[in-house]
C-alpha cells in the first residue's frame, strides 16, 4: 500500500500483516520491492531489498551509488496514544541484477537487489523498535523509498518481508486456557525417527507481542540451521516461546496486587527508565528491602511457568517423533533465569540445560535448589565483563555451589569479553569485533563453547538422562 507522509510517498507496512518467509513469496510488481531481514550478532537488520524496476536493465547501467534510500518509522511511544514519526536514510553499499527472488544473474533483468549498510551502530537498519529498556515491539510502520534518478525508477511499495533463517520457523499460540503465549517452532524434515526437542527462552529485550523477534533479536534462528541441526543425528525440534513482558515476572504479588519481578541487579538499566512498571522497582533491586532480599534465599516462580509447561506438553503430543527422554532447555539473560526456573519446577522433565548470562541471582537459590540443579547436566556460558548480569552474583557463584554439591556433569564457558566467532565482523585492525559485554548468547547460538574438543551442542545431543550423560 502507499500513503503520503509529509509530502513523501513511502511504502508502509506492518509486520503483523506479513508472515516471514523463506523464498516462496510472490514476485514484486513494477515499482514494488521485497525486504529481507536477517539476524546479526547485535540484533535484526534489514540488509537488502529486491526491486522490480519495471523495465529491463543492463549491467552496464547499474551503479549502486545512484540509489537513494529514505526511511520512515511510525513508532508507538510507550504510555502515549500518539504516534511519533522518525525519518532517516539507508546507505546503499551494493547492487546487482537478479531474478525475482534475489538470485544474482548475468543477463539483463527487471529485478535488482540493493544491499544496505548494516552494523551494530548503523542507524535506521533495525525495523524492530525498542521504545524503552523493557518494552520492545515491531515498529508499527517501517517505510522505504528507493530511488534511482539515472534509471528513472522509484520503488515505494513493499509486497513482502523475507527472512531466510527465521522463515524456517512457523508460528502458533498455546498455553493454558487462562494464559496463551505466541511461539515459533521448527520441525526437521525427517518425520519418522525420534529426535530431541530444544526449548529456547529469549532475553528481556525481546519481550513483546511479536513472536518472531526472539528469533532475530539474537541469533536464535541458528537453532534451525545446519550449524546446530547437524549435531543431532536426525535433527532436532526447536520451540521458542514469546513472553509479552519478561520471564522474570513472578507469581508473587505486592500489597497492591501487582506481580513483582525477580530482582536481577540491572544496574545498567536504572537510569534509562523514567518510571517503574509492573513492580519494576522491586525488579531493579532499588526498594528499601534490597539488602534483605539479596541475602535471603527465596527461589521465585515465574508467572509463566505453568502456561509454558502446558505449551511444551501440547507440542510433544502433537509431534510423536519427539524423544521425551531428550528435552533440552536453554535461554539467555532473563531466558537463562527461565531455564533454571523450569528445571527447578520440573526437575525430572529435562535431560539437560544450557543457560547463558543467566539472570537468576545466586542468593535467591536455596541449598535444596542447588541439589536439584546438581542432578541435571548443565552448561553455563557467560562473559566476565558483563555489567548487566554480573557473573559473580549469578552463575559464577551458582556453578561453584553446584560443583560443591557433587554435580558430575556441569560445564562453564567463561569468556573475558564477547567477540565475533564467525569471521564476518572485524574491527579496524582486522581483529574479531568486540560486541556488547552482555551478549554471551553470540557464543552459545554459534555453537562456539567447547570443552575437550566437544562443542556445546555436540555435548547436548549426547544427553539423555542423568545416568547416561557423557562426562567430558
Amino acid at each position: 500500500m502507499k500513503k503520503i507522509l509529509s509530502g513523501i510517498c513511502i511504502a508502509l507496512f506492518s509486520f503483523s500483516a506479513f508472515a516471514l518467509k523463506i523464498l516462496d513469496y510472490a514476485a514484486p510488481e513494477e515499482d514494488e520491492f521485497v525486504l529481507y531481514i536477517d539476524a546479526y550478532p547485535w540484533g535484526p537488520a534489514a540488509d537488502r531489498a529486491v526491486l522490480n524496476c519495471g523495465k529491463y536493465i543492463e549491467e552496464s547501467e547499474l551503479d549502486y551509488k545512484d540509489f537513494e534510500v529514505s526511511v520512515t518509522y511510525i513508532t508507538d511511544q510507550y504510555e502515549s496514544s500518539r504516534f511519533a514519526i522518525k525519518k532517516g536514510e539507508r546507505k546503499v553499499i551494493g547492487a546487482y541484477l537478479c531474478d525475482a527472488f534475489g538470485k544474482r544473474i548475468e543477463e539483463k533483468s527487471r529485478y535488482v537487489c540493493v544491499e544496505f549498510e548494516i552494523g551494530e551502530d548503523v542507524p535506521n537498519s533495525n525495523p524492530f523498535e525498542k521504545n524503552i529498556v523493557l518494552k520492545s515491539t515491531v515498529s508499527p510502520v517501517y517505510g522505504l523509498r528507493i530511488k534511482n534518478g539515472k534509471l528513472d525508477t522509484m520503488n515505494a511499495t513493499i509486497t513482502d518481508i523475507v527472512s531466510p533463517k527465521a522463515g524456517l520457523f512457523k508460528s502458533a499460540e498455546g498455553g493454558t486456557e487462562e494464559l496463551k503465549l505466541k511461539y515459533t517452532y521448527f520441525k526437521p524434515e525427517n518425520k519418522t525417527d525420534k529426535k530431541p526437542l530444544i526449548i529456547w527462552f529469549h532475553g528481556i529485550a525481546e519481550g513483546m507481542s511479536d513472536e518472531y523477534l526472539p528469533l532475530l533479536g539474537t541469533p536464535a534462528c541458528n537453532l534451525a540451521t545446519d550449524l546446530i541441526q547437524s549435531k543431532f543425528e536426525n535433527g532436532a525440534h526447536v520451540l521458542v516461546p514469546a513472553c509479552p513482558t519478561a520471564w522474570l515476572e513472578t507469581t508473587t504479588v505486592d500489597a497492591n496486587g501487582i506481580r513483582i519481578w525477580e530482582s536481577v541487579d540491572f544496574d545498567a538499566f536504572e537510569e534509562a527508565l523514567s518510571k517503574p512498571i509492573r513492580g519494576l522497582t522491586d525488579f531493579l533491586g532499588v526498594t528499601e528491602e534490597k539488602e534483605k532480599k539479596e541475602t535471603t534465599p527465596v527461589a521465585t516462580v515465574s508467572y509463566y511457568t505453568e502456561t509454558v509447561k502446558k505449551l511444551i506438553d501440547d507440542y510433544i503430543k502433537e509431534n510423536p517423533d519427539v524423544d521425551t527422554s531428550r528435552i533440552y532447555v536453554g535461554g539467555c539473560s532473563a531466558g537463562g533465569y527461565m531455564t533454571l526456573n523450569m528445571i527447578l519446577q520440573y526437575p525430572d522433565f529435562f535431560a539437560a540445560g544450557f543457560p547463558t548470562c543467566e539472570a537468576y541471582i545466586d542468593s535467591k537459590l536455596k541449598d535444596k535448589d542447588i541439589k536439584v540443579l546438581a542432578k541435571i547436566p548443565l552448561w553455563f556460558v557467560h562473559s566476565k565483563n558483563d555489567e548487566v548480569i554480573k557473573p559473580k552474583k549469578h552463575d559464577e557463584a551458582t556453578v561453584a555451589r553446584i560443583r560443591k554439591a557433587g554435580s558430575k556433569n556441569i560445564h562453564f564457558s567463561y569468556y573475558n569479553d564477547v567477540r565475533d566467532t564467525t569471521g564476518q565482523f572485524k574491527d579496524a585492525d582486522g581483529n574479531p569485533m568486540v560486541f556488547d559485554n552482555h551478549s554471551s548468547w553470540i557464543y552459545t547460538l554459534n555453537n562456539y563453547p567447547a570443552e575437550n574438543g566437544i562443542t556445546l551442542f555436540e555435548w547436548l545431543a549426547a544427553q539423555k538422562n542423568a545416568e547416561a550423560a557423557i562426562k567430558l
